[in-house]
């Protein structure tokens, strides 16, 4: 556990202090709702309605959207299909890697993890990260939004180890 917490600081510290190519604050969202706005679960069911599912602090809509809360605030959005839910430069699933990059430019950290490669990219504060996870043609099939830096990987995104297993 103290090794877990150590490689979580010394990871977030590093990139604390790397130069980043940081995007504004206002393209950490997804779907019209922003991160760190102090938008709450109730907020996002009077847009979308009730979710399909509902259990402990996760809402899906469908099979490809998950909205994560914590303490009822809005933390993490997910989406895994092409369904209208996209950041405000219109960043979605199903764009090329080529098309995101022209947007954004490169992202501020990269995982590959066998044909898969996870961009991330964090916002000029450092406090919230969108991450495109492509497949193995370079086309993104999950896009998702989350304002915690101090996770590895496979817990900053909930899919991230279900989906690079597939």
């Amino acid at each position: 556990m103290l090794r877990k917490i150590l490689c979580g600081t010394l990871a977030a510290m590093a990139l604390a202090t790397a130069p980043c190519a940081a995007i504004p604050r206002s393209e950490i969202a997804l779907g019209g709702i922003p991160l760190l706005k102090k938008y709450s679960v109730e907020d996002v069911k009077r847009m979308y309605g009730p979710p399909t599912k509902e259990s402990y602090g996760i809402m899906e809509y469908g099979d490809s959207v998950r909205v994560l809360s914590d303490e009822g605030m809005i933390s993490c959005i997910e989406v895994t299909d092409d369904n209208g839910w996209k950041t405000p430069s219109g960043i979605h699933v199903g764009m090329t890697q080529d098309e995101i990059l022209d947007a954004y430019g490169p992202p501020d950290d990269s995982v590959r993890k066998g044909r898969k490669t996870l961009h991330v990219y964090m916002d000029d504060e450092q406090r919230c990260v969108l991450g495109v996870l492509y497949d193995k043609t370079d086309t993104a099939f999950m896009v998702t939004v989350r304002t915690s830096l101090m996770a590895a990987w496979e817990e900053w995104y909930p899919s991230w180890k279900r989906h690079t297993m597939e």
